[in-house]
């Protein structure tokens, strides 16, 4: 049913997301606190899975803004998945390849 590639970047995604929570909620103590911070302040990466869900990957370097029609620079990538739960369930290979094209390639 699933492609090779996309159960083990399924897998890779969940256990990232795994070890995100256990952060949140283990933290010292403030976990919780400083996780919602680093997220707002767009510091720190987020993983996201399901329809209508969206990663955002913070980049150590700045790059042209994909789309970008006028040279903007940006070290913020944001990949959203579809909406509609039955076209993200047909198309969960292309909504992990393109994660994967700035998580893991």
């Amino acid at each position: 049913m699933f492609s090779t590639l996309a159960l083990k970047s399924a897998k890779f995604l969940f256990s990232s997301v795994r070890k995100i929570a256990q952060f949140v909620i283990c933290g010292d103590g403030n976990g919780r606190f400083m996780h919602n911070i680093l997220i707002m302040e767009e510091k720190q990466s987020i993983v996201a899975a399901g329809a209508g869900a969206s990663t955002k990957v913070v980049l150590p370097y700045e790059i042209p803004a994909p789309g970008s029609k006028n040279g903007r620079m940006t070290n913020l990538i944001r990949i959203e998945n579809v909406r509609d739960v039955g076209e993200y369930i047909s198309r969960i290979d292309e909504m992990i390849e393109r994660k994967g094209e700035w998580l893991w390639h």
